[in-house]
């Protein structure tokens, strides 16, 4: 019984062309999209910055994000092929877009706004991986790289702060005390 089932699973897993070319757009539309929005922003001189932690080269930091921009757009075709609610779709889409607007907002935010941003846009896929988690599971294995990652910057982000913030100072009250 057990066997057959798992059978029937992998079964379900084939896909059928207009599927296949579904799930490639669905993958390929936010790295597009990603690139307009870069076309449109470069004349007005916004470059996007990316997280790359632990000193590595932005270049680096780059195909991690980007790569996260594919697998949202693989957790969109996943949702779409499970044929479930438009809400967690919508829900998916929105979180794809904050992950494209974030390197670009990212020059003109100072540290702490930019954390405040990371925040939301973690909260935001934590919100949305509720969402999509009852409708489908390989939604969520494809949403859980990007959740990853930005839950990283916002947490380096937030001790960042912490450290250079007032209450919590030990950076600010020793830089303080030797400048008076």
């Amino acid at each position: 019984m057990a066997i057959s089932q798992a059978f029937d699973k992998v079964q379900s897993l084939h896909l059928t062309p207009a599927q296949w070319l579904r799930t490639f757009v669905s993958v390929l539309f936010p790295l597009g999209v990603f690139g307009l929005v870069n076309f449109l922003a470069d004349p007005l001189g916004m470059q996007p910055l990316f997280f790359s932690p632990f000193g590595m080269p932005g270049w680096i930091g780059a195909i991690f994000h980007l790569s996260q921009l594919a697998c949202l757009g693989a957790a969109y075709a996943a949702i779409t092929r499970a044929g479930s609610s438009h809400s967690a779709g919508f829900w998916v889409m929105l979180t794809t877009a904050g992950f494209i607007a974030l390197p670009f907002a990212t020059s003109a935010l100072d540290p702490f706004q930019l954390t405040l941003a990371g925040t939301s846009l973690f909260l935001l896929s934590v919100g949305t991986l509720l969402r999509v988690a009852p409708h489908s599971q390989g939604a969520v294995w494809f949403m859980t790289p990007a959740l990853v990652m930005v839950g990283l910057a916002t947490v380096m982000g937030l001790l960042l702060a912490a450290s250079y913030l007032p209450p919590f100072a030990p950076i600010y009250v020793q830089t303080h005390s030797a400048a008076v």
